[in-house]
């Protein structure tokens, strides 16, 4: 059985986030580096392929639905808010991971007073400040009003999936990632030559 680059880095990832979960305790803070790709409509007019580098600090395992219901309280409001669940996937590890198509992805929150630095780039290049405007305004508009509605218009709870093939590093008290990847192709080498034999 051969595995592409993609395929075995994912496990790798995969397996050491697994780990992490009895490291990294509830509503805990963490430095975390990742890349991805962005999404976009042509309508925006940015032509080419966007992508970003995000690095800064988070909180992890913690439950949405707790975390708002907890919010409206402290404002005086009634614990009222049910959350309706994941807009996609399933639960691999309840507010930690999430399992998709195949794919893995890292459950957690950007919080007031936080600092998320996003760096955009359009084919490589870092997109120009009115890119970035038209970016960082399109995904403001694709934010949920569900908190709203519920009565949590300030200090929202902000959950965010990432896609672990994306994580870069991650911090968090005795647990420490870094990406690795010369050492996957490695490892990745190594299991196909047992595997030959």
């Amino acid at each position: 059985m051969k595995a592409n680059k993609t395929e075995f880095k994912n496990v790798v990832i995969n397996a050491s986030l697994i780990d992490a979960n009895d490291a990294i305790q509830a509503g805990s803070f963490a430095k975390i580096e990742y890349d991805g790709t962005e999404k976009l409509p042509k309508k925006l007019g940015i032509n080419g392929v966007v992508t970003k580098h995000t690095e800064g600090v988070i909180q992890l395992k913690y439950s949405y639905e707790n975390a708002v219901n907890n919010r409206l309280e402290k404002q005086g409001n009634e614990r009222l808010f049910e959350a309706k669940g994941l807009p996609f996937g399933e639960w691999f590890i309840p507010n930690f991971l999430i399992a998709h198509k195949g794919e893995m992805y890292l459950r957690f929150y950007t919080f007031k007073g936080g600092s998320l630095e996003t760096t955009y780039f359009v084919d490589g290049r870092k997109a120009n400040e009115n890119e970035t405007a038209l970016i960082k305004s399109y995904k403001a508009q694709r934010e949920s009003n569900t908190q709203a509605n519920a009565g949590l218009t300030e200090n929202q709870v902000r959950p965010c999936a990432l896609k672990c093939v994306n994580l870069i590093s991650l911090d968090c008290g005795n647990y420490h990632y870094k990406r690795n990847d010369h050492g996957c192709n490695e490892l990745k080498n190594a299991a196909e030559s047992v595997i030959k034999l």
